[in-house]
């Protein structure tokens, strides 16, 4: 299966927690200062064309893109969400957008949908947008290595080792992401 995770879960489009990507980028193994929340902020962004309950708050374009492959919307069918926010509001917590500012709060589940429909990664970024020249996707290929040079004093990962019907092959990234 092609997607990962969004081709079997729930579809709850839930980014990670800003405070985790911060913690990451700054650790003493490795950490790298250009994977915290605000530098990889505008991917996220870029990466969403953004339709749930949010999208007039003014501070929606802080949080979510419009335009890109990855349809996020609010379900319709949230079944008993009204009345479960109802109490959370009335016991004092917040009701917001917890792929906004803050995380810590109540709210309706943004979706990877698109009409009602299921939007996996791999139906937003590859089956409706044909193949990128960019990307060759090998099937039952398992990632043994992610392989770095230290550039600056800094570890850049250049190439992936795998595993593929018994056969050991590295691939050299051609380009600099970031």
């Amino acid at each position: 299966m092609l997607g990962g995770s969004t081709s079997t879960n729930f579809m709850a489009y839930v980014r990670g927690n800003k405070e985790d990507f911060n913690r990451w980028s700054t650790e003493d193994l490795g950490g790298d200062p250009q994977w915290n929340y605000e530098n990889l902020l505008p991917y996220f962004k870029k990466s969403e064309d953004y339709n749930g309950i949010w999208v007039n708050d003014p501070d929606a374009s802080k949080y979510h893109g419009k335009g890109g492959l990855l349809n996020v919307e609010t379900s319709d069918f949230q079944l008993g969400a009204d009345e479960f926010l109802a109490a959370a509001l009335e016991r004092g917590y917040t009701i917001g957008d917890y792929n906004g500012a803050t995380q810590e709060v109540f709210s309706k589940f943004d979706m990877t949908t698109q009409n009602g429909w299921r939007e996996s990664t791999y139906r937003a970024f590859y089956r409706d947008t044909g193949k990128p020249s960019n990307l060759c996707i090998k099937k039952y290929a398992h990632v043994t290595k992610i392989n770095f040079q230290t550039v600056s004093e800094r570890p850049i990962a250049t190439s992936v080792t795998y595993q593929r019907q018994g056969i050991t092959r590295t691939v050299v990234a051609t380009r600099k992401l970031f």
